[in-house]
């Protein structure tokens, strides 16, 4: 059994929500990822010079959450082709990033043309049009916890109680973290 995930909103699109969908005969999902969410993200990636990898790592980090979500074992799964050129380190990535999560049972990651008929792209599609609910709403907190390496607290509201390798300089707009023991 194949199963189809498709995009829509790309991720370097700071202007739309997100939707990633998985799809097969009997079983489907919609994750959304909030532009909001996306833009703060974008900016964190931007203040640490790293903004090429902001697309690649959030879209790894999306499919491996989708994979985890959908519970759907050991089966093949066909991605679109989104970024042509960064396939085999996505792939790597959602490898390693269902390994942060505990998914043991890793399904067979292949990429491919996944059509606009297919169910996977009208699912996509009927989510970004708001005429069908997403199934699960990615918070911030959900891709930080696979993209950074825990290292110590930081102070920035909008990803508060998270753990990162962040430094003063990577906060958007060059805030300083606020400091009580001045």
């Amino acid at each position: 059994m194949t199963y189809q995930i498709d995009q829509s909103g790309r991720i370097e699109q700071t202007n739309l929500n997100t939707i990633l969908a998985i799809t097969d005969k009997n079983k489907q999902m919609a994750i959304i990822f909030d532009r909001k969410n996306k833009r703060t993200l974008q900016s964190i990636f931007r203040n640490q010079r790293k903004i090429r990898m902001f697309t690649i790592l959030t879209f790894s980090a999306l499919i491996a959450i989708l994979i985890k979500k959908s519970a759907i074992g050991r089966n093949n799964i066909l991605i679109d082709h989104e970024y042509l050129a960064d396939e085999d380190f996505i792939k790597e990535r959602i490898l390693q990033y269902l390994q942060k999560l505990k998914v043991y049972k890793v399904p067979k990651i292949e990429f491919g043309h996944v059509g606009k008929t297919s169910s996977a792209h009208e699912l996509a599609a009927k989510v970004a049009h708001q005429k069908k609910k997403a199934d699960k709403i990615i918070h911030l907190k959900e891709i930080f916890e696979l993209v950074l390496l825990p290292i110590k607290k930081i102070g920035y509201p909008g990803i508060s109680g998270i753990e990162g390798n962040l430094t003063q300089d990577w906060l958007p707009g060059g805030q300083k973290p606020s400091r009580s023991n001045k």
